[in-house]
């Protein structure tokens, strides 16, 4: 009967401290999920131009506007990295939209009426190195193939 009440004591003790593991670890868990979410937040709208400037293209002078949609879907897995536990994705689509084409950039830099070119699906993931989300790479969806392509942009892709 002694022996009975030991496992019993030895598999509560077992019990509870692996639920109170798993409770620490899942709060663990969610605060990076929220660090990543804020990350994302910020560094989206960041990322793209308020004030579109005049770019010189084969018909003149134009405008770009990229605007990122509010709808945006993030997923992030643990790893067996110890520089990287935890890997973050980003996926959301951006609407481009450009002016007619001048023969001035003064014109150009007049001119708001954008007509809508297209959409184009990004991904960027970022890893969770020491305590913070470092952006490692930026893809658009390839509208031929349907591929994931390195985007253009200050960050390199890897």
């Amino acid at each position: 009967m002694a022996r009975l009440s030991s496992i019993a004591t030895l598999l509560l003790t077992i019990a509870l401290s692996t639920g109170i593991g798993a409770t620490a670890q899942s709060q663990q868990e969610k605060d990076i999920v929220k660090a990543f979410s804020k990350t994302v937040e910020e560094y989206i709208p960041s990322h793209f131009i308020k004030e579109p400037l005049p770019v010189q293209v084969g018909c003149g002078w134009n405008k770009h506007l990229y605007e990122p949609s509010a709808n945006h879907s993030i997923d992030v897995r643990k790893t067996d990295s110890l520089i990287s536990p935890y890997i973050g994705t980003v996926q959301f689509v951006v609407t481009s939209s450009l002016t007619n084409c001048h023969p001035t950039e003064e014109e150009a830099k007049k001119d708001n009426a954008y007509r809508r070119f297209g959409t184009a699906t990004h991904r960027y993931t970022f890893a969770y190195q020491e305590d913070t989300w470092v952006l490692k790479s930026r893809e658009i969806l390839s509208e031929k193939g349907g591929n994931w392509v390195c985007s253009i942009g200050p960050e390199p892709c890897q």
